[in-house]
This record gives structure tokens, sequence and C-alpha cells, in this order.
């Protein structure tokens, strides 16, 4: 193997293990801490289905659906504790397995991830400094909340990061063989405990490989995305209606 492609690989699996570390130490922090760990679950949950209402439109199409669903519920949504720890296991053997397109692929998901993780339980907690246990919150609170916690410049860096990461997969899946590969890591998956991984992985291929024009996809997905994080920290307080769905918290 060229000496370029060995350090290439390494970078990226080096990059994989990091970001891969710092998702795990974020998980444990809400994890170990049953109140928090509760508190956490609703608001991820509340916050999918807020994000969700805004692409009714984009999900009227079966293709766009599952692509929607897969970048907002799972590439930067909710669930992801038990995918990022059967990657945590797995790291050795995909930065040995994994060519290096797919690897710095996977490395750049994490990286994301870990990002995503960061900015949602920053606002979550600073939420909950500003509710009560006892009450629901609205958009209003959410926003209050998400301007208190994160800057927007960060978040449309992730923006950004997303939309690499959705080109990423889709070039990813392009590669020969890998839907067949998914199929047959299907049960082996199972038998050695890394079946989070595997669905994540074959959500993400069978989203991606629905789309006719991904890139469009994506570029309609950015424009939404920067949309939706113009009104939560540009738009009037007072001008916001309350999510039709609340949950307690």
């Amino acid at each position: 193997m060229p000496v370029d492609l060995v350090l290439r690989k390494l970078s990226a699996a080096t990059e994989l293990f990091e970001y891969t570390e710092r998702s795990n130490a974020i998980h444990d922090a809400y994890l170990s801490d049953q109140a928090l760990h509760e508190k956490y679950t609703y608001f991820v949950t509340w916050q999918n289905d807020y994000m969700l209402q805004f692409y009714g439109d984009l999900r009227t199409s079966e293709s766009y659906s599952r692509a929607v669903d897969f970048v907002v519920s799972d590439l930067t949504g909710i669930g992801v504790s038990a995918r990022d720890q059967d990657v945590a296991r797995i790291v050795p053997i995909m930065s040995k397995l994994l060519p290096e397109r797919a690897l710095r692929t996977v490395a750049a998901a994490m990286r994301l991830n870990a990002r995503v993780l960061e900015t949602n339980l920053s606002i979550c907690r600073a939420l909950y400094r500003l509710k009560s246990d006892s009450e629901e919150f609205s958009e209003a609170d959410y926003c209050v909340a998400s301007r208190q916690a994160v800057h927007l410049d960060e978040c449309l860096e992730l923006v950004d990061l997303t939309i690499e990461v959705g080109r990423s997969l889709d070039r990813v899946i392009r590669i020969p063989m890998i839907g067949s590969l998914l199929k047959v890591m299907r049960m082996p998956a199972r038998f050695w405990g890394f079946a989070a991984m595997q669905e994540f992985l074959e959500k993400g291929y069978a989203a991606f490989d629905a789309l006719e024009d991904a890139d469009r996809f994506l570029d309609v997905m950015g424009n939404r995305m920067i949309e939706i994080l113009t009104r939560v920290y540009t738009e009037s307080i007072e001008h916001l209606d309350d999510m039709p769905l609340k949950r307690r918290i």
C-alpha cells in the first residue's frame, strides 16, 4: 500500500477514534445521571418533532422522506448512544477493513455527532434552567435557551458539516459492492453486538441510494436548516407560537 494512502488512513482513523471518544464522553455525562438522562431524552425527542414539522413538504416524496428522517433523526438526532458505543468497539476493525474514503466519511460523521451532542446538551441544560421540572416548554422557550447556549454561527457551521457528511455518504454508497457488503455483514454484526451501528449504516445507505439527485436534496436540506435556525435565533420571541405537540419535562 502506498505510503501516502497509509498516512491518510492513519489520519482518518485517528480522527475517528478521537471523535468517538468525545461522543461517548458526552453520552456518559447524561447517561450516568438519571435525572439529566430523562430530561435529555425528552428534550431531544421534542426537538426532533419540532424540526421535522418544518420538512413536511419534503416528506411528501417517499425518497425525500426517508432521507430527511435519516439526516434529522439519525445523522444529527436522537437515540445514538448505542451506535456510538458500537463504533468505539470496532474502530480498530474499521480502520483496517474500510477503504480510506469510507473511513474518512465515518470519521466526519462522528465529528458531526460529537459537536451536535455538545450543542444539544448545552441547549437542554439552558432550557431546564429556564423551566421547572413540572412545566411544559414551548417554541419560545426553546429559542430563548438556544440563544443563551450556542451562537448562531456555531449552528451554521454544523449545517455546513452536515451537508459535507451527506455528500461524503453519497460518494461512499457509489463504491461498487458496498450494498452487498452491508447485507453480508448483517448477521455478523448482530452476532458480535454491533447491531446499532449496522442499522445506522443500512439506513444511511437506503436513504441516499433512493435519491435520484443527492446533491439537489442536500442543497435543499442545507437551505431549509438555515431557514429554521434563522427563525430560532432571530424571530421576535413575542411572535413565536407554541409548538402544537408539547411534552412534559
